[in-house]
């Protein structure tokens, strides 16, 4: 026997009380189910997308001494930051949302012309070999 608030009986009887009846136990009990998380619609990516390479591109062709620079560059970090919220949001995947991030960075870093993408491509190379050796090493005296 099963006794709750006002009714009382088997599992059986109080089920079936209740789908005989058109009752909901979850609603009886105010039982919520849990919040669906809602996901950005794929369309404000490709906004976010096109409007951080638009940034990006008039980054390249305004001079830094231009008073459209700092303003343009504020809107390309900021585009940058929504872009990544928004994958984060809709995939729930850190990796994804960290690779979208240090992709684009690498992207700021060009049209920023803090480095050329033959640099560019040099230092990420040399990190990653660098990061790369570290790690066999630690493997390497992890085994020993």
């Amino acid at each position: 026997m099963m006794k709750f608030k006002d009714f009382e009986g088997s599992y059986d009887e109080i089920n079936n009380f209740f789908q005989n009846n058109g009752l909901n136990l979850s609603n009886y009990l105010n039982i919520k189910d849990e919040p669906e998380n809602k996901k950005a619609d794929r369309r404000w990516i490709f906004l976010l997308i096109g409007l951080f390479i638009i940034f990006n591109i008039s980054n390249c062709k305004l001079e830094q001494n231009s008073e459209y620079y700092i303003p343009v560059s504020i809107l390309t970090l900021g585009s940058l930051g929504c872009l990544i919220a928004i994958v984060q949001l809709n995939y729930e995947k850190w990796i994804v949302s960290t690779i979208a991030g240090i992709c684009g960075l690498l992207m700021m870093v060009i049209s920023f012309k803090i480095l050329t993408p033959q640099e560019t491509v040099k230092v990420v190379k040399d990190k990653s070999e660098q990061y790369l050796d570290q790690n066999t090493e630690k493997e390497n005296t992890d085994k020993k």
